[in-house]
């Protein structure tokens, strides 16, 4: 049998994530919103064991993963961001 690997409950709250997202992106700006995302949908999508170790290697990959959507929008493709009120 195949195991069902989201729940419903899951796809849900990251649909909201998305929503909240969007809503809050001029305001933050790119970069904050894209790591507050990217983090959030680690943990509702992360597994149920949460160590310390994992959190903070979880919150690394998504500051990693925004800083390479930055340089790659903002730099290679010229691509201007919403800047936000931090930048």
């Amino acid at each position: 049998a195949v195991k069902n690997i989201f729940s419903l409950a899951k796809v849900f709250i990251c649909f909201i994530l998305i929503i909240i997202y969007f809503a809050v992106m001029e305001w933050l700006g790119f970069c904050v919103s894209a790591f507050l995302f990217f983090v959030a949908v680690t943990f509702v999508l992360g597994g149920k064991a949460l160590t310390l170790r994992k959190g903070g290697l979880r919150v690394g990959i998504a500051f990693i993963f925004t800083a390479v959507l930055f340089i790659l929008f903002n730099k290679l493709l010229v691509v201007q961001t919403p800047k936000g009120m931090f930048f």
